[in-house]
């Protein structure tokens, strides 16, 4: 055993410093804490890479097994590119594999699509925060409004293949 010199000091915490840091760790304390601050009516709409976080976070997501396809007054005219297009729900199947999306598609018949789009080097982030003045957000903080704009090239196949021939634009 090392005998201190009477005149030399300790290094390290003491036993008071170590007794407060051990009833502060165990007293029950109400913490509150805000994750995603923002002010009314606050927009954010950026392009950058994407990152580890976002790749990880699409791995994350489950997709409904149904989906009805969009349609306007004009159904079934304002459809292109199915022959048979339905207003009933479309089996649907999406999922993330090796770097890709694929979304299979059925219809009530049976028959089959796929949709394919590689994952892109950048995503679009659009936020806002849509809290109208006088209205206090609930408990959890306002409802922001959050999306992941992801745009590239799609392969199609199966029933959805026609949908690949129609001309862009006008």
């Amino acid at each position: 055993m090392t005998r201190l010199d009477p005149g030399t000091r300790r290094r390290g915490p003491s036993w008071a410093q170590l007794l407060v840091a051990a009833v502060i760790m165990v007293v029950p304390v109400r913490v509150h804490a805000c994750a995603c601050c923002s002010e009314q009516g606050q927009r954010l709409e950026t392009t950058d890479v994407l990152r580890a976080y976002e790749r990880g976070e699409l791995e994350r997501v489950e997709f409904a097994a149904t989906a009805r396809l969009y349609t306007t007054a004009a159904f079934p005219d304002d459809i292109k590119g199915l022959a048979t297009p339905s207003e009933e729900p479309y089996g649907f199947r999406g999922s993330l594999v090796a770097g890709q999306f694929v979304f299979d598609i059925s219809d009530k018949s049976g028959k089959t699509g796929q949709i394919i789009m590689a994952l892109p080097r950048s995503m679009t982030r659009f936020e806002i925060d849509p809290r109208k003045e006088g209205v206090q957000a609930g408990g959890t903080g306002p409802a922001l409004y959050k999306e992941w704009r992801l745009e590239g090239e799609v392969r199609l196949r199966g029933i959805l293949r026609a949908a690949g021939r129609e001309p862009r634009g006008g």
